[in-house]
């Protein structure tokens, strides 16, 4: 269990916003030593781990905690310190293919036998009737 400590004034070093690196190994890895704590304080604030506050001469404890749970994965639903960001969902399916024989390509020297093989899509005629209604295809 963690001792309670407390300042010259009585007040509780536990509820201090602004903590001096002692205090802040204190709180996050005690079982570091000294000079292997400050070496991962210098890796941390590499990636944006907060910096000492010149005026308060301490870090911002609810920052340096919120930058630890945020490195941890907690209140993400991703396993481990970082959730890949694979960019915006799209629930567009991919666009089927027509389940007709494609129109295959006559080559030019081909004789009529080839293009009388070759089926033709069905679509609207000229006049805006289907082919086979066509007055000419009777």
């Amino acid at each position: 269990m963690a001792e309670h400590r407390e300042d010259a004034n009585g007040e509780a070093l536990d509820q201090a916003l602004y903590v001096d690196d002692r205090e802040l190994h204190r709180r996050v890895a005690p079982h570091l030593g000294k000079d292997r704590f400050r070496a991962a304080i210098l890796a941390c604030e590499r990636r944006d781990f907060p910096r000492v506050n010149a005026l308060f001469r301490g870090r911002y404890w609810p920052a340096v905690r919120q930058w630890l749970d945020r490195e941890n994965g907690v209140g993400s639903n991703a396993p481990g310190s970082t959730a890949a960001d694979d960019g915006l969902e799209t629930f567009d399916a991919v666009p089927r293919k027509s389940a007709r024989p494609k129109r295959r390509p006559v080559s030019p020297g081909a004789g009529e036998a080839v293009a009388l093989l070759v089926r033709e899509e069905r679509g609207a005629g000229h006049d805006g009737f289907p082919r086979r209604l066509h007055p000419a295809a009777r």
